[in-house]
């Protein structure tokens, strides 16, 4: 939808406002109608009032903002910047459903997804060399599905992913910290051209606004509420991608954390979520396309390596379980997905021996890990 300057104007001078979040956005425009009929009503006439005194600055009037929204107004229209209202059907549809999502959106390059998958990647800036190898040959083994790839377009696993989703010709979409008239880090404006041909950006912040270190948190929501499932590559124990894969959980997405040996300081944070259950175990791209059902995608072959489709097969993967793993791997071939409080009763164990039980045979390919804590054999 085309929207007209005095109403962008007034959005604009909206999300200007300090302490203006996009949860009290939304309100606001809730009860106003639009952000236009917020400045034009009388300061004493609202039930909301406690709204605008408190969550907005006293002279939220002042011409300030409203010179701040007019100028930003014009380097849209003068950069072909694109805009996202959170009402129109342009909207980016998974954000959408956030409901912390920005009031509105900047972006530019190729944007629109249209029915592909989007799979958030993630990760620590200081990415090792197994990082790497790791992003590389995910993205050789998912292309054939033709996902959208976003990340954050920072140093280490973030560039990495972009790069080499875009290498291989698949969109990949940078959700920035910062304003358009600014890149951070600088050492990846190099990438910009890559990443534009094949996707493009997206930024809740105004032109020329830094990254300040606030700005990568609220910029991880929009990572997270973009995709239908994210990926946490590599990562400490304490670091932005955790902060992502909070935010995908808490908009009841799917999480995946590839695992490391407990000794590797970036591997810790994968560890947690997958021991915690806050992620699921992904060792191959098949983890992420079972547990997500796109598998069976028309026209297109996926390298998913050995299937448990046979009995045959069935045996062999059981020749290498001990007796408790075979037990448990027959229970959930038989019976299919099992929660894990039905496993337990089912084969009388106790809790603290089934889940170190369930996690070696995850490992070894044996099962899945399922959300809500049902798992299945593979």
């Amino acid at each position: 939808m085309q929207r007209s300057k005095a109403f962008m104007i007034a959005v604009l001078r909206l999300q200007a406002l300090p302490g203006v979040g996009a949860k009290t956005a939304r309100k606001i425009i809730a009860h106003y109608g639009s952000a236009h009929a917020f400045f034009e009503s009388p300061r004493d006439s609202s039930i909301v009032l406690s709204v605008k005194e408190s969550k907005t600055p006293s002279d939220y009037l002042h011409a300030l903002y409203l010179k701040l929204a007019t100028d930003e107004f014009d380097f849209i229209l003068a950069n072909k910047i694109q805009t996202f209202y959170f009402e129109d059907a342009n909207y980016p549809y998974f954000l959408s459903l956030a409901s912390d999502a920005p009031v509105l959106l900047f972006g530019k390059g190729h944007l629109d997804t249209g029915t592909k998958k989007i799979i958030a990647v993630v990760g620590t800036r200081k990415m090792t060399g197994m990082g790497r190898e790791f992003c590389e040959q995910f993205i050789e083994e998912i292309k054939p599905l033709d996902p959208v790839i976003v990340s954050g377009f920072a140093k280490g696993i973030d560039i990495t992913i972009q790069r080499a989703a875009a290498e291989q010709g698949l969109q990949t979409i940078g959700c920035l910290a910062h304003g358009f008239k600014r890149i951070y880090p600088a050492q990846n404006r190099p990438y910009i051209k890559d990443v534009m041909e094949q996707g493009g950006f997206y930024t809740e912040f105004f032109s020329g606004m830094h990254a300040l270190p606030g700005h990568f948190v609220s910029r991880n929501r929009i990572i997270a509420g973009l995709s239908q499932a994210t990926l946490v590559v590599e990562s400490a124990k304490k670091g932005g991608a955790l902060h992502t894969a909070q935010l995908a959980n808490s908009y009841d997405r799917p999480v995946f954390a590839v695992p490391g040996r407990t000794t590797d300081f970036f591997s810790v944070g994968c560890n947690d979520l997958i021991k915690h259950l806050k992620a699921q175990m992904l060792t191959h791209s098949r983890d992420l396309i079972n547990s997500m059902n796109w598998q069976d995608q028309p026209g297109i072959v996926l390298n998913m390596g050995l299937t448990c489709g046979t009995e045959l097969e069935t045996k062999d993967k059981a020749t290498n379980h001990t007796a408790e793993e075979s037990v448990l791997y027959q229970c959930l071939f038989s019976n299919g997905k099992m929660h894990v409080d039905q496993l337990a009763s089912v084969l009388n164990w106790e809790i603290k021996v089934l889940y170190p039980c369930l996690m070696t045979l995850e490992l070894k390919g044996g099962v899945r890990h399922l959300p809500g804590q049902f798992y299945e054999a593979i």
